[in-house]
């Protein structure tokens, strides 16, 4: 939870974030591309995911920062945007959720 609270705390710039203030979001790959930073208005999570053959542990994607679960329409809308980041900010990657 640390490096959850240290992350929300930065300002984030570059090629391949996005940081969406229509509707509130930020995602970011961290470290070597095994995991993913998302956070949406003050709640965040970190998520799994393999950069070899772009797929996404959607079990990874259950609990916020603040212990709270991640609710079926949260899920629907982190993975639309997940989705889209990949289309907009990976070069056109598709994205598989396992």
């Amino acid at each position: 939870m640390a490096q959850i609270a240290e992350l929300k705390a930065q300002a984030f710039s570059g090629a391949r974030v996005e940081v969406n203030t229509e509707f509130d979001y930020r995602i970011r790959i961290l470290h070597r591309g095994e995991s993913i930073f998302y956070q949406e208005g003050n709640r965040a999570l970190i998520c799994e995911f393999d950069p070899y053959a772009y797929l996404i542990v959607e079990k990874s994607i259950a609990k916020w920062d603040d212990e709270e679960l991640v609710s079926k329409e949260d899920l629907i809308r982190i993975k639309e945007r997940l989705t889209r980041y990949f289309l907009v900010y990976q070069d056109g990657q598709a994205v598989k959720f396992v």
